[in-house]
């Protein structure tokens, strides 16, 4: 269940959903959304070069 939400979100959400539990490490997060570990770092790295540019 939780896969197939977050294979569906739109990308800002779903950036908003991984800035928001940046608590865990990317292979919980990947756990608790039942996503590939390298999906999640991926993510995690466009979001973090946004900010960096943005900033």
């Amino acid at each position: 269940m939780m896969r197939w939400a977050a294979q569906r979100l739109p990308p800002h959400l779903h950036a908003v959903l991984l800035l928001g539990i940046r608590e865990l490490s990317p292979t919980e997060i990947a756990l608790l959304l039942d996503i590939p570990v390298w999906t999640v770092r991926t993510r995690l790295a466009e979001i973090r070069k946004r900010f960096t540019a943005i900033t």
